[in-house]
């Protein structure tokens, strides 16, 4: 016995907590959330909030940059969340502050297959530390190829993780 390893580690299991115990500052409350509901139906109540937190702590040049990561996001692991959701979210919390520019951010709005495939070649490229795919890039690529992409990427991120 005194040669046997004792792992321990902290878990952090946000299912558990209530929403009131998530505390901090907006940023981390926000990405808590965010966390806690991304792959859960109730991420379209949620979504609103989150997006307040975040408007009350991002200085307005940053905050599309923010807005677009959380888009992102939801896209890649939310699977229910409908385009004219997140659209009306945006609208709610953010009626004439956001405009939406790129062609990454017009696809992810729309719902469309290319723009979920799209969030999450980006997502993989943040963070395999590749360069960002451009719009222009995206505009050129149809889903099948968008598809072929975003297996490469995951097949890359799966090797980097053995």
């Amino acid at each position: 016995m005194e040669y046997q390893t004792d792992f321990r580690f902290p878990l952090l299991d946000l299912t558990q907590l209530d929403d009131t115990e998530i505390s901090g500052s907006p940023i981390l409350q926000s990405t808590l959330r965010l966390l806690k509901y991304s792959r859960s139906q109730q991420l379209v109540g949620i979504l609103g909030e989150v997006l307040r937190l975040i408007v009350q702590a991002i200085p307005d040049n940053h905050l599309p940059a923010w807005i677009k990561a959380i888009g992102v996001y939801v896209m890649a692991v939310n699977e229910d969340f409908e385009e004219e959701e997140f659209r009306q979210t945006l609208k709610s919390v953010l009626p004439v502050r956001y405009v939406v520019g790129s062609l990454a951010d017009r696809l992810l709005i729309r719902g469309r297959e290319e723009g979920k495939l799209a969030g999450k070649i980006l997502m993989l490229q943040e963070l395999l530390g590749d360069t960002p795919t451009t719009d222009a890039e995206f505009d050129n690529c149809d889903a099948g190829a968008l598809t072929s992409r975003l297996a490469e990427l995951q097949l890359r991120l799966r090797d980097r993780r053995s």
